[in-house]
């Protein structure tokens, strides 16, 4: 479904649910900057632990007591939640509720079979759905200089793209609905397949005696080099440095699975994203599920 709007139209009152790690992050830069876009906009934010929007109440937002109250009221939602699970349990919870002729803009990562299920039942109650996930980290969240690929029409994607730039430095129109889940599932497996390279060359250069320090600052010279090495290796394999603040290993297990269900759905087998995620399995089972995912260079002796 394709709506014909203005920007002025659908930016009068402005709602974002989900205000954790990245999510806040996110909503502090809209909260800042949206006046710039339209000076009359309102902006209504929820998160289900109240402490979260704590940071807010000193700016000119609305706290919503709950994202029913944001879905009925606002032309336009941002969504930064943790999986599809809490996707769905929103929707169901809002069924009967929603505004007619809303935009809802997903920026978690969602499998793209989800999002296309989600934006056909949703075009019924003429609300449009837009996937528009992130990428890089925290610190580039604070920063305003995320990551966005985005899944729309060419019309609806320069629609939003002003608003979209509040929060990220680097907007892609990736394609139709879905092809924005579709680039982030992938990159995150091609990271993850990555960070399991490093976290093996890591335990081979140590059991030698060569310090992985040693060895990633050397092959970030050479065509090894990347940014999972200059950040992933360097930042969190080399130094053994895992916190349960960062992307953890129950996050990264989720969003291969939406590689490894796409991939199932189109008969590919990708046997290194499937060894990977034996890989998460098995730090699961270690006890190492909230840790910061690089953290499966622990199961290397």
């Amino acid at each position: 479904m394709t709506r014909t709007t203005s920007t002025q139209e659908y930016q009068s009152h402005v709602g974002f649910i989900g205000l954790g790690v990245m999510g806040q992050a996110m909503c502090l830069n809209l909260a800042r900057k949206l006046s710039t876009i339209k000076p009359d906009a309102e902006l209504h934010v929820h998160d289900q632990i109240p402490a979260r929007s704590e940071v807010f109440k000193d700016m000119s937002v609305h706290i919503s007591a709950s994202a029913n109250e944001i879905l009925a009221q606002c032309d336009l939602v941002f969504l930064s939640l943790p999986s599809g699970v809490e996707i769905a349990q929103l929707l169901e919870l809002s069924a009967g509720r929603r505004k007619k002729g809303q935009w809802i803009i997903d920026c978690g990562t969602t499998s793209v079979i989800q999002t296309k299920a989600i934006a056909e039942t949703l075009s019924k109650e003429s609300i449009l759905w837009i996937d528009a996930p992130v990428a890089r980290t925290r610190e580039a969240a604070i920063k305003g200089q995320l990551a966005m690929m985005v899944g729309a029409s060419l019309e609806e994607f320069v629609a939003i793209k002003p608003i979209l730039a509040t929060m990220a430095s680097d907007i892609a129109h990736c394609g139709a609905l879905g092809t924005g889940q579709l680039c982030k599932i992938l990159n995150n497996m091609i990271l993850f397949q990555t960070v399991e390279a490093l976290a093996s060359a890591a335990a081979i250069s140590e059991a030698y005696g060569l310090e992985a320090h040693a060895l990633f600052s050397i092959l970030s010279q050479g065509s090894a080099d990347s940014f999972a090495l200059r950040n992933h290796g360097l930042k969190a394999i080399a130094p053994r440095v895992f916190p349960e603040s960062a992307f953890p290993v129950t996050y990264a297990k989720k969003d291969l699975g939406y590689a490894l269900e796409l991939a199932e759905s189109l008969a590919i087998v990708c046997e290194g994203a499937q060894t990977v995620d034996e890989r998460f399995d098995l730090a699961i089972q270690n006890g190492l599920s909230n840790h910061y995912f690089p953290v499966i260079r622990c199961l290397n002796k």
